[in-house]
């Protein structure tokens, strides 16, 4: 009788019946797949399950791959997460969690299946600061920070990010937010003399990524979503519609979620989600998009997976995937795709390896390998070679030990790893800010302690370690944000408590 009994509750046991949720078989979900930072996390046991829309992952395999120390705690049916000064505490069967001290609710209980604490993905990531996207389709999650981007130069404008995630703009804006003075920045703009703002003028909050095309702007917001404004005349907003040269978008729209890094390029848009997918919209000429067509794309278009960063310049694109492998697609007529040739590229196209960052503005390109090394090419030309007037179609050695660099069709602005700020190419209106107007072929030092830097036209703008802004150069619409209108041949400061990188 006892064995008779025992074989009737090992089946009611393997049946799951009468049994606590959190002690099901993962045949009550849905198998998903997690991809961090582009990379897909391999789970040993229990994998990701979808249930009922709710993602439920292996906190410790996730968690240890995001760089948490993950203890558990059988007794209290705990496990606590915990990465610099961050903890976050989740009990199992519960709908609530603890970060840093302070309670937070969960869309459902976590759960223990098969042995393994599960956790509903979505709200404690998001918690932590890290975006989160989910494709449907492929039944896949993304977690990702967003790449940080504070300072952006557009078409004589200036954008930067402070600490507190406050966005501002100054220079001409006349093209990008429209002569009318209703709505939220019309109303902003309308105390500034003409069509720009010599001084910063506060945009939106709670911003972490800012991009400036030719005309349009792009922002991700600390939460992944992304926000477009300015001209829509080729969809690059990436709202679904096109608006009339003179109907620009004045506010900024919702265009999508879970977005961790976008580059605004002269009339199209890239951006990357959270999985590691590329999207494309705007303007498709000569195949800037990368989908094999020349059709201009008014929504995001998927182009490829597990890219790790994206530039978009003038009708052209480059994504670095994950593997450090460099792609490149679009116009090539200054040899920007860096082929040996001056063909465009309708789709990604395989040209170099083992890169680290990239970086357009017009028709300049540059790219930093892993080993620091520093490549430029295409161009109008003196900002990328030995000094003459010829574009470079494949890739130079530039210098080494490099950090971050901005490129823009006539000068190049590069940091060390020991936060020395080099430039040279066209030194108009003082672009590099050495003091003078000298072309520049090669490095010149222009000052130090510089976190981060943003070329474009003739201006140039960095951020130092101590968070302050400094902007020198060409400033005739006011892009230096000084106040005034002068050409300044120097750096000058700005601007305090700017965001600065992560290290």
């Amino acid at each position: 009788m006892k064995k008779l009994l025992s074989a009737i509750l090992a089946l009611v046991l393997a049946a799951g019946i009468f049994m606590p949720a959190s002690l099901r078989a993962n045949e009550i979900g849905v198998s998903v797949s997690v991809i961090i930072n582009g990379r897909p996390v391999a789970f040993e046991s229990q994998g990701p399950i979808n249930i009922d829309g709710h993602m439920l992952v292996p906190a410790r395999a996730v968690f240890q791959a995001l760089g948490f120390a993950v203890e558990w705690d059988g007794a209290a049916r705990t496990s606590t997460l915990t990465r610099g000064g961050d903890t976050i505490i989740i009990t199992a069967d519960s709908a609530v969690f603890a970060i840093n001290g302070e309670n937070r609710e969960l869309d459902v209980p976590a759960q223990i299946i098969n042995g393994t604490m599960m956790l509903p993905i979505r709200t404690v990531a998001e918690s932590a600061g890290y975006v989160v996207s989910f494709n449907a389709e492929t039944n896949t999650v993304g977690i990702a920070s967003v790449t940080r981007a504070a300072i952006a130069l557009g078409a004589s404008r200036s954008y930067a990010i402070q600490d507190d995630g406050n966005l501002w703009v100054w220079g001409l804006y006349r093209n990008e937010f429209g002569e009318e003075q209703d709505g939220m920045y019309g109303a902003r703009f309308a105390i500034v003399e003409g069509n720009y703002s010599t001084v910063p003028i506060r945009v939106m909050e709670d911003v972490a990524a800012v991009s400036a095309g030719g005309l349009h702007t792009m922002a991700i917001k600390n939460d992944g979503s992304l926000w477009a404004w300015g001209h829509n005349t080729l969809g690059q907003l990436g709202n679904g519609e096109v608006s009339d040269l003179d109907a620009p978008i004045i506010q900024p729209i919702k265009i999508m979620d879970g977005v961790i890094a976008v580059s605004a390029g002269n009339s199209h848009t890239m951006a990357i989600t959270a999985d590691g997918v590329l999207w494309a919209w705007g303007s498709n000429w000569r195949g800037a998009l990368g989908d094999g067509t020349g059709i201009d794309r008014h929504s995001p278009v998927r182009v490829m997976d597990d890219v790790a960063s994206v530039a978009a310049g003038h009708s052209f694109t480059m994504a670095a995937r994950t593997d450090g492998s460099l792609w490149v697609w679009g116009d090539n007529q200054m040899g920007q795709l860096g082929d040996g040739t001056t063909e465009y590229r309708f789709g990604p196209r395989r040209m170099m390896e083992d890169v680290a960052a990239i970086s357009i503005e017009g028709f300049g390109v540059a790219a930093i390998g892993n080993d620091g090394g520093l490549w430029t090419w295409g161009g109008w030309g003196s900002q990328l070679d030995d000094g003459t007037e010829q574009f470079n179609d494949t890739p130079t050695r530039k210098m080494d030990d490099v950090i971050a660099v901005s490129a823009s069709d006539h000068h190049t602005m590069a940091v060390t790893a020991d936060g020395t700020l080099w430039g040279w190419g066209s030194n108009w209106r003082g672009a590099l800010g050495d003091g003078t107007e000298v072309y520049r072929p090669d490095p010149v030092r222009i000052m130090d302690g510089v976190a981060a830097v943003a070329a474009a036209g003739s201006a140039t703008m960095a951020v130092r370690a101590d968070g302050s802004l400094w902007t020198w150069g060409d400033n005739q619409f006011g892009q230096l944000g000084n106040g005034t209108t002068e050409t300044q041949f120097v750096p000058i400061r700005i601007m305090e408590n700017v965001m600065l990188p992560p290290k």
